[in-house]
């Protein structure tokens, strides 16, 4: 018995909305991680 892998199952419309999330995530945390080095090149300077 072939058992498919998860992303196999999911309908692509939910594929795309995981995707969605997940690029949102990602750009949050690169203004995070942008912030937090200008906070530290100020401190630095």
């Amino acid at each position: 018995m072939h058992t498919k892998t998860k992303l196999e199952v999911l309908p692509i419309e939910t594929a795309n909305v995981l995707f969605l999330l997940a690029t949102k995530q990602g750009n949050k945390l690169n203004e995070i991680k942008n912030k937090w080095e200008k906070n530290n090149n100020n401190l630095n300077t």
